[in-house]
């Protein structure tokens, strides 16, 4: 099976201390075998999903960014397909030159995809994060963390729910002024 992976994005400022920006990421998989209720193969199908979005960007003070984008997501799969739209928040708070918080809510706008007849939401998560430079341009730590579906469908979890958190951390260090190494580990 060929899977592909692909992204193309562009932004432009359009006045000072604002940006503007349009994006699309995709994944296609060809070449999926289909089989009938037998087992015996019935032709081959694709997988194809995408996110098309437009964000804005503005510099509220020399400490605050705020952003936002609305997405388009299209997911089809053999004779299946669906759209679904969302909207994220973010914020970026710059109390020092050497540090930088942020929050991000994914999914506050929750974009459903109905391919054959029941609808899949995507979650809305929240993302905390730091990044610190240690060294002043050469050398930086990063950390978040996400607490994931914050917004939970009640009859989904008739068992009880717990919240799913996860943590990302990693470093940078610039070698060149075009060359920076960078690496991390997740939960």
């Amino acid at each position: 099976y060929g899977a592909v992976f692909s992204f193309i994005g562009v932004g432009y400022p359009i006045v000072e201390g604002s940006v503007i920006s349009v994006s699309r990421t995709a994944i296609d998989i060809g070449g999926i075998e289909k089989t009938d209720s037998s087992g015996g193969l019935n032709g081959s199908s694709n997988l194809n999903e995408a996110c098309y979005m437009i964000s804005y960007g503005h510099k509220v003070s020399p400490i605050i960014l705020v952003g936002a984008s609305v997405k388009v997501i299209t997911s089809s799969i053999d004779i299946y397909s669906s759209t679904g739209y969302g909207a994220d928040l973010g914020v970026i708070l710059k109390p020092f030159t050497f540090l930088n918080c942020g929050l991000n809510i994914q999914n506050i706008l929750q974009p459903s995809i109905t391919l054959n007849s029941e609808a899949d939401k995507y979650p809305t998560n929240i993302r905390l994060g730091i990044a610190l430079e240690i060294m002043p341009s050469q050398l930086s730590l990063f950390a978040d963390g996400m607490v994931m579906n914050v917004l939970p469908q009640n009859s989904v979890y008739s068992d009880g729910y717990k919240v799913p958190i996860r943590w990302f951390s990693g470093m940078e260090y610039k070698l060149t002024d075009n060359i920076r190494l960078r690496g991390g580990i997740n939960y």
